[in-house]
Order: C-alpha cells, then sequence, then structure tokens
C-alpha cells in the first residue's frame, strides 16, 4: 500500500507506527471524525422512526428477541400463538420438530446482543407488542452505521479529508444501505459490516500485526459468507487479493479465521435441518413459482442491464455516485487492492445477474447490490481524491450525483411502501415488464404517494414498554 501523504494516513497504520508527533495527530482526527460520521448516520438512519419489514426478516428478529429472554433458538411459542407464521418460508420446523429461523443465524445473534444490552440496561422492555420490530431497526442502521465510520477510514488510506467524507456519505446515505438494508434484519447489514470492516484493516494494517489482523480479517469473512452464502465469490476473489503477497504462516491465519464461523453455522445447519446450507434448496424451489421464472440460473445479460438501468431497481439509476469509482487512478502500490476489489464486486455483479430473480423480489431499488458496495470504497477514495483536484464542472457534476443518490434513498426510507409499486397494478414478481416501466418508475410513485403512515411508529410507547 502506498504511504499517503501527510494528512492521508491510513487510520490503523497511523495507530500502530507512531503514538506521538504528525501521525499520530492524524490518526486521532480520523478516529474522531470516523466516530461522528457514525453517529450522525444512525441519527439519519433512524428518522423515519419505523422498521420497515419483510417477510424473509421476520423470523430473525423474533429470534433474537426471544434468544435475549429465554435464550433459546426456537420459535414454538410464537408459532403457537400466531400459527399463521408457520406459513411463512422464513419459519420452518428443524429435524426436532421445533420452529426456527430458517435463514442464516448470524443477524439473529447481532440482534440478540443488541437486545441484550437494551434489556440489561432498562431501556426496553422485550415483551412490549413492538420491541422485536425496535431491535432490529437498531441492530441494522448500527451495523450500517458501523460500516459509514469504516468507510471513512478506508478512504481516509487514498484521500483528504472532505472526499472521504463525501465517499462515507455517499456509501451510507446515497445507496440502498439507508432505505433498505439500515431498516429491517435483511443478512446485507452482516454482510456490508464485516466486508467494509475488512477491506478496512486489509488497506490500513500494519505489518508487524499482520497475521494476527489476517484471523480477525478471515473471520470476518466467514461471518460473512455464512449470513449471506451467495456471496462466496466474492468473499473467495477477495480473500485472494489478501493472500496474493501473504506469507504461508499469514495465509494459515486467515483461513482459519475464516473456518472457524464457516463451519460453526454449517454444523448448526446440518444439526438443525440436516443440510449445510440449511433450507436454501427448498427456498430456491419455491422462489420459481413465487417469483414466475422457470429456473433459477439464466444468462447473465439481462440481469446485468437490468441491475444497472432499470427505472426501479437499477444502481446507476438510484446511486449514480457509484460512477465516481471510474476516475480512480491508482498508484502502483495501490493496484493490488483496487484489482482485487473490483474484480471481487464484478464477479458477485455477475452471480446476481445471472439469477433469474435478479430484481429482488418485493424490494426498493437495486438490494442485491448492496452486498457489493463495501468492495466500492476503495476505488470510490481514489476516484474522489481525483474528482476533488479536477475541474469545476467534474466537480459540479459529482456534487449532483451525490445529491441525486441521497434523494433516491431518503425517498424510499420516508415513502417505501406506501407506493405499492411492486403489488399495483400487479406484482413485479409475475409481471417483470413492469421493471422497465419508465413513466411508472419506483421513485416517482413514491413521490405521488408521498410520505409512508408508518414513520415515527417505534417513537411510541409500545415499542419500548410493555402494554396490558
Amino acid at each position: 500500500m502506498r504511504v499517503p501523504p501527510e494528512g492521508k494516513t491510513g487510520a490503523l497504520s497511523g495507530a500502530a507506527l507512531a503514538t506521538t508527533g504528525p501521525r499520530a495527530s492524524t490518526w486521532r482526527v480520523n478516529t474522531v471524525t470516523a466516530a461522528a460520521i457514525g453517529v450522525v448516520v444512525f441519527g439519519v438512519l433512524n428518522a423515519n422512526g419505523r422498521e420497515i419489514p419483510s417477510a424473509d426478516s421476520q423470523a430473525a428478529k423474533y429470534a433474537s428477541a426471544m434468544l435475549a429472554r429465554r435464550h433459546a433458538l426456537t420459535l414454538d411459542g410464537l408459532v403457537g400463538r400466531v400459527p399463521l407464521y408457520g406459513e411463512r418460508a422464513a419459519f420452518q420446523r428443524d429435524r426436532q420438530g421445533h420452529w426456527r429461523n430458517a435463514y442464516p443465524l448470524p443477524p439473529v445473534l447481532e440482534a440478540a446482543a443488541v437486545a441484550t444490552i437494551l434489556r440489561t440496561t432498562g431501556a426496553v422492555h422485550l415483551d412490549a407488542p413492538l420491541a422485536p420490530a425496535l431491535v432490529a431497526k437498531l441492530t441494522a442502521s448500527t451495523l450500517i452505521s458501523v460500516a459509514a465510520a469504516l468507510a471513512f477510514l478506508i478512504a481516509r488510506t487514498y484521500a483528504t479529508m472532505m472526499p472521504a467524507i463525501a465517499v462515507a456519505a455517499g456509501f451510507a446515505l446515497g445507496t440502498g444501505m439507508w432505505p433498505v438494508a439500515s431498516q429491517t434484519l435483511w443478512q446485507h447489514a452482516s454482510v456490508v459490516w464485516t466486508v467494509t470492516a475488512a477491506t478496512w484493516l486489509w488497506v490500513s494494517a500494519a505489518t508487524p500485526r499482520r497475521t494476527r489482523v489476517l484471523v480477525i480479517l478471515g473471520a470476518l469473512l466467514g461471518w460473512a459468507v455464512s449470513a449471506r452464502p451467495q456471496t462466496f465469490p466474492m468473499i473467495a476473489v477477495l480473500m485472494a487479493g489478501v493472500l496474493w503477497d501473504a506469507t504461508r504462516r499469514e495465509r494459515v491465519a486467515c483461513a482459519t479465521g475464516f473456518l472457524i464461523p464457516a463451519v460453526l453455522f454449517a454444523a448448526l445447519n446440518v444439526h438443525w435441518f440436516g443440510s449445510l446450507s440449511g433450507k436454501a434448496a427448498e427456498f430456491a424451489a419455491t422462489s420459481l413459482a413465487v417469483h414466475g421464472v422457470r429456473r433459477t440460473w439464466q444468462w447473465p445479460g439481462p440481469g446485468l442491464v437490468g441491475l444497472l438501468f432499470s427505472p426501479s431497481r437499477g444502481l446507476l439509476v438510484f446511486s449514480p455516485i457509484v460512477l465516481a469509482i471510474v476516475a480512480a487512478r491508482p498508484a502502483a502500490a495501490e493496484r493490488l487492492v483496487l484489482r482485487s476489489t473490483l474484480a471481487a464486486a464484478l464477479v458477485q455483479l455477475l452471480v446476481y445477474a445471472s439469477f433469474s430473480v435478479w430484481w429482488g423480489g418485493h424490494t426498493y431499488g437495486p438490494r442485491y447490490l448492496l452486498d457489493v458496495v463495501p468492495l466500492l470504497l476503495p476505488a470510490a477514495a481514489m476516484g474522489a481524491a481525483r474528482i476533488a483536484s479536477g475541474g469545476r464542472g467534474v466537480r459540479l457534476c459529482a456534487a449532483a450525483a451525490l445529491a441525486w443518490s441521497i434523494v433516491a434513498a431518503g425517498t424510499g426510507a420516508f415513502c417505501y411502501p406506501r407506493d405499492e409499486w411492486n403489488t399495483d397494478p400487479a406484482s413485479v414478481d409475475q409481471f417483470h415488464e413492469r421493471l422497465w416501466d419508465v413513466r411508472d418508475s419506483q421513485i416517482a410513485r413514491c413521490w405521488a404517494r408521498g410520505l409512508s403512515p408508518q414513520n415515527w411508529t417505534l417513537t411510541t410507547r409500545q415499542a419500548w414498554r410493555r402494554t396490558r
């Protein structure tokens, strides 16, 4: 990695290599700024005061509350009280006959930790009617806020202060991190924070601590794959880049860290459901009928165009700020990081484009590509640094792209799903041509329908205290 000029020192390397003088001062400023960014982002992500639930995320949020309250992961009591939950795909019986969350476990553990803190401090009564929703929202928004702080630290490795702040803002508030990943207990938040943290460790780790750091880095990537197995292709490419010039000891350390969570969660899947991947095969079979497709995989061309340009699912429509990556011009020492992260992003983009359900079902914007966004941070930081030193016209275009990206994301946070675009006048899962309807796009529909009436429901007593 290139040693940046004064004012551009990587956060961790600055702390490891110097404790006094200019580098230590820069490290302190970066750390305080990163913390401030995390706090501000957390406030913005929660400004709508509600969870934006999904059927896929509900079992996970109830399981997290159950783990914090009863130290158990079964959902027998919940399904007994509300039998209709048993008809949802996310609720499945295990081999012993207990009802469980059938989706990956890492988000449940993350939310259970938050729920335990809230319960222990007396801030929230977990028997409150909306407490599971509150826990889900606070967990997801906390994880994305942590990722935003780390995004700033990654950007500071390659750019000065203001471009780095712009990268963090674009990452957290100009993408689906705001309206989707931070709003409920999806698997995306788990992937986002762990991949961002792993990238930060890679670009900023000091050589004397490299072996120790690679154990943690590997564990983070193993956690990400366990939370969302679909991301294995990009994780494999990223790990290959990290270990490209590593010693044998460092490779063993990273692989060991990776295998600890991966093997643990796979073993639990086998114990509960009889398969390394849990209920993934059954979900895939059900998905074909639900989404009106005949097969799981397709030629990636149509999906690639859709993921980038669809009026209601295209990344470049909702978040044009990502185009900052095209301005990246790395120094020789930065090329490995840039090539590895972009290669990983491209591989995962092609994987998702090859899904016959590339649009991600009923959601707001390009949900699948949330997993890829953290991989764009080094390129975005290099691009932002170059844009900042460019001409006035270039800077104005970049500012306009950032502003539009934030407006589009904020629209989803405050208006979705009142727009009912996914189901009105017909389900997008059955009538796929709606994905290309320019006159009735999802953003425009949100503006027409206005604010969601569910906003600020988590500020009521039902979310914090038990009612009689």
